[in-house]
């Protein structure tokens, strides 16, 4: 099970409007992502949309991740928790750094939980709301990205300066171009935590079997002492 938390843009407006409180369909790139795990990596996954359209990780969004919360992110048990939002915090003039520290927040959440975060940066603004400048965010949220060891699915480079083909008329929202962009750089993002995932299983499951032979070993020693 992987849950995708953030605002509108994970929410999948304007196709798909509501709230999204952990139904595995609708919403902008999260069925895309669901099929292209499925068909391309062979996976049998759930992809549970958790888009509250309009919300701020300040004011609102980091709260989902405590369990008092009506529907907590993290009471649907994912492995893996897609992290994006902020662009609205930017709208009410929060900055950059007040913002990044509650996505820490989350991400530490997730991670005292047992599971795998990622986190994407923001999409450029641009038209009535290109007033607001992205970059010091995700500057901030590519820092994170290496100070945690998380995987990072750097959305606003996926399209290099071409964004504003892959954008609604409103300058914030991605079109249908645009969500299917953010599904292939969330697929790729994904199937790169799961090999980080499986080699650290490895890891320790050699380490597990290094332990045991070593036990062996010195059982059988004190037998041929004895």
């Amino acid at each position: 099970i992987f849950a995708a938390f953030g605002d509108s843009i994970t929410r999948g407006w304007p196709y798909d409007q509501d709230d999204a409180n952990g139904r595995p369909y609708n919403g902008g790139y999260v069925p895309e992502v669901q099929n292209r795990l499925s068909s391309e990596s062979g996976w049998d996954v759930t992809v549970l949309n958790y888009g509250h359209p309009g919300e701020r990780v300040v004011w609102e969004g980091y709260l989902r991740f405590e369990p008092s919360y009506a529907y907590p992110v993290l009471s649907s048990n994912p492995d893996y928790v897609l992290v994006m939002e902020g662009t609205n915090d930017l709208s009410y003039s929060i900055g950059p750094g007040a913002i990044s520290d509650k996505l820490e927040f989350i991400v530490d959440k997730v991670l005292d939980d047992g599971r795998v975060p990622l986190i994407g940066t923001l999409l450029p603004r641009f038209g009535e709301h290109g007033d607001v400048d992205v970059s010091g965010l995700n500057t901030l949220i590519r820092a994170m990205a290496v100070e945690k060891g998380i995987v990072l699915a750097d959305l606003y480079a996926a399209a290099g300066q071409a964004w504003q083909y892959y954008m609604q008329d409103d300058g914030l929202h991605p079109n249908l171009a645009g969500y299917s962009l953010m599904a292939k750089s969330w697929s790729g993002a994904l199937v790169q935590a799961k090999a980080i995932q499986d080699e650290i299983q490895r890891q320790r499951q050699l380490e597990l079997e290094r332990q045991r032979a070593a036990a062996v070993s010195a059982a059988v020693s004190l037998l041929l002492l004895d």
